[in-house]
């Protein structure tokens, strides 16, 4: 069997209905939101990560993932000092790659419209490792490397 190296990346479009989501493709756990009581929804074990494009920072990010990402700006930053950080999904996908992620990944990237004085826009880019397992041993929840 061929082993495919590309990542797959779902572009979304949906309007916002007030409910909590996305729900993890894997296991089904809400990803992002609050619970009935107002309490910020913990992430699975398979997210990655979550991109908001709109604050231009990782509103959720494994130990793991920021440790790659922060490797890579490094590097990225001297051989080009004027190097940002991906701000676009192809930017996301190409390091992605560098990174060493493949087709384990899936990236849904969900643009969101609602209103607040007038309609708004959220795009948001979420990042499930499918491959991903509890270390038990591991008291902060952090998913095995």
């Amino acid at each position: 069997m061929e082993t495919k190296s590309r990542l797959q990346i779902a572009v979304i479009e949906k309007d916002a209905d007030g409910k909590n989501g996305p729900y993890c493709p894997v296991c089904g756990k809400v990803s992002s939101g609050y619970d009935n009581d107002y309490n910020e929804v913990a992430p699975c074990v398979h997210l990655l990560f979550n991109f908001s494009f709109d604050a231009g920072e990782y509103v959720y990010q494994t130990l793991d993932f920021a440790n790659r990402v922060d490797e890579y700006v490094r590097h990225q930053e001297e051989l080009d000092p004027e190097f940002e950080e991906p701000r676009n999904t192809d930017d996301f996908n190409v390091m992605l790659k560098a990174l060493g992620y493949g087709p384990e990944v899936l990236v849904l990237e969900i643009t969101s419209c609602g209103f607040a004085c007038g309609p708004t826009w959220e795009t948001s880019n979420y990042g499930y490792n499918f491959n991903a397992e509890w270390d038990n041993d591991d008291e902060d929840g952090e998913p095995a490397s």
